[in-house]
């Protein structure tokens, strides 16, 4: 899991959209959950909404009717929660799968979808599961899974894309480490930068461009100054945004 080079414009828009989305969604979740909710617990939250607004309520008052509104019909409450945040936490998903779809590596990916998952805890975590009247367990369960959804989302993201191979995080090739090197020892041989630049040439000539952009990410792996192949993987992008990143 890597951070670097992270468009976090692309994460804010990311949680922006899950918030709109949670909106339409907790609606969708009220109208399914309309068959459970009975005339005497609307007019207790009716009675609760108008203790909120007035002001010279006591605020031992409006403890005591929220209280007793969670003694009484705790089981529905915590099913209407809980089908909510279910959806919340698909959309977080969704959105953290969305953010991770303009890293360049699986690494890249999961840190977008990790970012993700803990914007939408700090923010719609928060303000609208913490804040709620829900059994705390449930809530805590449900904080966990939105940033759980996000990892997800942005490894499941980062499938298409190539794993770093062993070569860039040992500083060797392949599985070879040259500050363990014995004297008079020949370092393996093995592919060189322009042999992965070479390939991924031939790849998007052929209109292969998922694995045009594999070889030229293990360019950069091998050689991040490598310019040619950042404009390559520009020339692969998506989008203008991914381009410009690139």
């Amino acid at each position: 899991m890597t951070f670097e080079n992270m468009n976090y414009g692309r994460v804010v828009r990311a949680v922006v959209m899950m918030f709109g989305a949670s909106l339409v969604l907790t609606f969708l979740a009220s109208c399914l959950m309309l068959p459970f909710i009975t005339s005497e617990m609307q007019d207790r939250f009716s009675n609760i909404l108008d203790l909120i607004t007035d002001s010279d309520t006591p605020t031992d008052q409006l403890d005591a009717e929220m209280q007793a509104l969670v003694d009484d019909f705790g089981p529905e409450l915590n099913l209407q929660y809980g089908l909510q945040w279910s959806l919340a936490t698909l959309a977080t998903f969704w959105a953290a799968r969305w953010a991770a779809k303009g890293s360049t590596s699986p690494q890249q990916a999961a840190g977008y979808g990790l970012i993700v998952g803990l914007g939408v805890a700090f923010s719609y975590g928060v303000l609208c599961v913490m804040c709620s009247i829900a059994l705390f367990l449930l809530r805590l369960l449900f904080l966990g899974l939105l940033v759980g959804a996000g990892i997800l989302g942005g490894r499941y993201a980062g499938q298409r894309l190539s794993p770093v191979p062993e070569f860039a995080t040992n500083g060797g090739a392949f599985g070879y480490d040259p500050t363990k090197r014995k004297v008079g020892e020949i370092p393996p041989a093995g592919p060189t930068p322009e042999t992965f630049y070479n390939m991924g040439v031939m790849a998007a000539l052929g209109g292969r461009r998922d694995e045009a952009r594999q070889h030229f990410t293990h360019v950069l792996q091998m050689q991040p100054r490598h310019l040619a192949a950042w404009l390559q993987l520009a020339n692969l992008a998506d989008n203008p945004e991914q381009a410009w990143n690139y």
